[in-house]
């Protein structure tokens, strides 16, 4: 199993691997992040301004991801991936990375967009 090969349509269970792991790696980091800043500033709130961090810090990540997922598969272009990707950043305002990372695996699901005509015409050797 390849998980991070964008080129072609994942599987359920690739896909529910991916968002688990997604979310554990979002969920250490932000909890490092907020814990660093927090001794940073001398506060012993720990748990409060790492709730502030994953505020900014959840819809930045899936922000991330988002991209990074569009851009490997090429569908940058592509509105239904940005919408998705746009749910995906208004649900980390609202719930945190728990609902936010379902977008985010829907877009890791999706099938890689294929190349348009002109792509194809500049991969092919030149007679």
């Amino acid at each position: 199993m390849k998980l991070f090969d964008f080129s072609y349509k994942k599987s359920v269970q690739e896909t529910v691997l991916f968002y688990f792991i997604m979310l554990i790696f979002g969920s250490v980091l932000g909890a490092i992040i907020g814990v660093s800043y927090s001794l940073s500033i001398g506060s012993k709130d720990y748990v409060g301004n790492t709730a502030e961090v994953g505020a900014i810090f959840s819809p930045l990540y899936c922000l991330l991801f988002s991209f990074f997922i569009m851009q490997q598969k090429k569908m940058i272009k592509n509105i239904k991936a940005l919408l998705i990707a746009l749910v995906s950043v208004l649900l980390a305002n609202w719930t945190g990375l728990l609902f936010a990372l379902i977008p985010v695996a829907v877009l890791f699901s999706m099938n890689p967009e294929n190349p348009s005509a002109e792509e194809k015409e500049e991969d092919e050797p030149q007679e």
